[in-house]
């Protein structure tokens, strides 16, 4: 059973490739996270008042950060457009009134 085993899974991933190439791109993320995590927490954990000292706080911070800059990228794209569209506004008001009088 032991001599076939390796033979028979490797059989198998080859029989159904697109299946395996999905699940072992699965699996690398997985381990990107876990060994991401670790190094969070291998350098942060006792740092001076550090915010990451245990697994979960590790694997938090290795998912959020990334994901925080994006957002803070949008509100500022989206801040810089409605400021832009409140001058626009403005001028638009300012010319209307001038045409009245």
């Amino acid at each position: 059973m032991r001599a076939a085993g390796g033979t028979l899974t490797w059989a198998g991933l080859r029989r159904e490739q697109a299946s395996s190439a999905v699940l072992s791109l699965l699996l690398m993320g997985v381990l990107v996270l876990e060994f991401g995590s670790l190094l969070v927490l291998h350098f942060e954990q006792r740092a001076p008042g550090a915010s990451i000292v245990t697994g979960s706080d590790a694997l938090w911070y290795t998912l959020v950060p990334d994901r925080t800059r994006r957002l803070q990228q949008l509100l500022a794209q989206s801040q810089a457009m409605v400021t832009g569209l409140q001058a626009l506004l403005r001028e638009a008001s300012d010319d209307t009134g001038r045409g009245s009088e």
